[in-house]
């Protein structure tokens, strides 16, 4: 038991021996002029090493010549608590949590800085703003959210959040369905509310955006958000054994 949460503690937050020999001996020469680039690129830096080895050949292309591309960290700090309840354990919980995000994305930040070494985060770790949205959540689920449908239905500034709340809630609180009295939903409200507040307070303009999921807060509050605005186009690469499939505006380039 011991030996399998050291394990879990080390491969979470300290580079194993290929990841460093990765970092080592790994060699991008970027000539592309970043600083002065017109068109912003947004990459998903999610944890694992397909993406690396898809993005690490992917910003290769003349295609990304002459643009800026920045890293998005897609995790969040869950805390899981109530700060009505104590407000001492909540603070602790808080950061706690936020001390583990830290070193959890610091670590991956050292493999994804071997392109480019903008990052974004919609992670929130201001206490106060935190309990602000969690207060607003609360009552959006009172006055708004009387079923489950009315959840899934749910619409936050015109763009559909619903679904990506509601399965948030059963895949990081191993749930089978929904209880709608359950702090944790209160939470992943919260996060969602924060996330799009950052959104629309980031300078950044990204015209594409690359990612391997659009499931859950993570990754799909992202492409709704840039999607609701009208732009473009929104590229994805995804999974392995899949084919090129084009629906709407959005192009997903799949790996075979």
């Amino acid at each position: 038991m011991i030996k399998k949460l050291y394990k879990k503690v080390k491969n979470t937050f300290f580079l194993n021996n290929n990841e460093k020999f990765f970092i080592n001996n790994y060699n991008y020469e970027d000539t592309s002029d970043r600083l002065n680039a017109k068109k912003n690129i947004l990459l998903n830096a999610t944890e694992d090493y397909k993406t690396v080895c898809f993005i690490s050949s992917l910003i290769k292309d003349k295609y990304f010549t002459n643009k800026n591309i920045v890293f998005f960290l897609p995790l969040l700090s869950w805390h899981r608590y109530s700060h009505k309840k104590n407000i001492l354990i909540f603070i602790f919980k808080f950061y706690l949590n936020q001390l583990i995000l830290l070193f959890r994305n610091k670590k991956w930040k050292k493999i994804y800085n071997k392109f480019n070494s903008e990052f974004i985060s919609l992670n929130n770790c201001n206490i106060l703003k935190e309990i602000k949205f969690l207060n607003r959540a609360e009552k959006i689920l009172l006055s708004k959210i009387n079923t489950k449908k009315d959840l899934q239905n749910l619409k936050i500034n015109g763009i559909l959040v619903g679904d990506l709340i509601y399965d948030t809630y059963l895949r990081y609180n191993e749930k089978t369905t929904v209880n709608l009295k359950d702090i944790f939903l209160i939470e992943v409200l919260a996060k969602t509310l924060n996330s799009l507040d950052k959104l629309n307070k980031k300078k950044l303009v990204f015209e594409e955006i690359f990612t391997n999921q659009l499931a859950y807060i993570y990754h799909g509050l992202l492409v709704r958000k840039y999607k609701k605005k009208k732009f473009k186009y929104i590229i994805l690469c995804g999974q392995r054994d899949h084919i090129l499939l084009l629906f709407l505006d959005i192009f997903i380039f799949m790996t075979l």
